[in-house]
């Protein structure tokens, strides 16, 4: 069976599913690369019903399809979307819970559920808090409310999770407290600061030091992987300060402290900032070639402080976060130079706009 499922890894999905449908033996060896990742999303209406229908499927097929997934996505649509059903608080909350626990070696979760109302966020803490932990998770990507995303965080294993990404404000200084006294292997971080990337690295220079027990990104020396993301909540956007910015002055204050804030984290090799713009798809050509030429700036005046770190990303991203543009720099091996080249976008689970393993 070990030998069939290390064949099935360099086989397309349509080769995959030729060959299982051959034989019994052969469904149960590929299922493994066939069902790897499962995703939902949908509203108020219709999430509940895509979660009944893959948890009331039964039979021998049905389990082995639950325990080879990997990675799963649950994504509830803005509360606007969809209305819940009077007396039915707990049957969302219920229905998430239920399906993360059918999984059991589910290593990566992705899930958003800033769309459930005040009684659904209620009963869904309840939910999550009587959870065992889910053993095998590695991977938590979760944008929540405030006391949500603490109750996420605890059904994941201390001792084995390596990443970590909050799509929501939720307090930069808290979030970095928790993370630093509950997952001591964390290696990949994406951060959404509740600041400008301006102001974060100022205070974290000036102002922790002379704070006792705050915690900065500097007190994560294991880190490999890094994205702060200075974007507000997709329900409420708006600009908000830019990081290229275009006053040489302030772009050298940044990169001094950046610099500081991140010089003592030796592990770290790919960084990466991430802003909103409202004029991304407006702006005229010489604007945009301006701010072209000063993320090409910022990113080599950062390679030149930060000389462990071989990748360095600016993503901008409209506000509506239909487009995104990324400024990707990469070290040469030959002379340690930053060469900059401009994206339109990546894969989801690719850096710099993913952590995913």
């Amino acid at each position: 069976m070990e030998i069939l499922f290390n064949v099935g890894s360099h086989l397309t999905v349509s080769e995959i599913s030729g060959a299982a449908g051959a034989s019994s033996r052969l469904w149960y060896a590929f299922a493994k690369s066939l069902f790897w990742s499962v995703k939902f999303k949908g509203t108020q209406n219709s999430l509940p019903i895509k979660l009944q229908l893959f948890l009331s499927y039964t039979g021998e097929r049905m389990s082995q399809i639950r325990k080879s997934i990997r990675h799963a996505s649950i994504v509830l649509a803005d509360a606007s979307q969809g209305t819940e059903h009077p007396g039915t608080a707990d049957l969302l909350p219920a229905l998430i819970a239920s399906s993360i626990l059918v999984m059991p070696h589910l290593s990566s979760l992705e899930f958003d559920v800033r769309g459930l109302t005040p009684e659904q966020e209620a009963s869904f803490n309840r939910q999550l808090r009587k959870m065992p932990t889910v053993a095998n998770m590695r991977s938590l990507q979760v944008s929540a409310r405030k006391y949500t995303m603490l109750s996420c965080f605890g059904m994941c294993p201390s001792e084995k999770l390596e990443t970590l990404t909050v799509g929501s404000s939720f307090g930069t200084a808290r979030l970095l407290e928790f993370a630093f006294d509950h997952f001591p292997q964390l290696k990949r971080l994406s951060v959404n600061l509740d600041t400008s990337l301006h102001r974060y690295a100022h205070d974290a220079c000036v102002l922790s030091p002379k704070i006792k027990r705050r915690i900065t990104l500097s007190d994560f020396k294991q880190l490999e992987w890094l994205i702060i993301d200075e974007r507000l909540d997709h329900y409420r956007p708006r600009p908000r300060p830019q990081v290229a910015i275009l006053d040489a002055a302030a772009r050298a204050r940044l990169v001094q402290d950046i610099g500081i804030v991140l010089a003592d984290m030796p592990n770290l090799c790919r960084l990466a900032f991430a802003t909103a713009r409202h004029d991304l798809n407006t702006a005229r050509p010489e604007i945009r070639f301006n701010t072209v030429t000063v993320a090409s700036k910022l990113i080599c005046d950062l390679a030149s402080i930060l000389p462990n770190v071989h990748e360095i990303c600016l993503l901008e991203s409209s506000c509506d976060g239909k487009s995104t543009v990324i400024h990707r720099g990469t070290r040469s091996s030959m002379d340690g130079g930053m060469s900059v080249k401009v994206e339109d976008g990546c894969r989801r689970s690719e850096f710099p706009m993913g952590l995913l393993y």
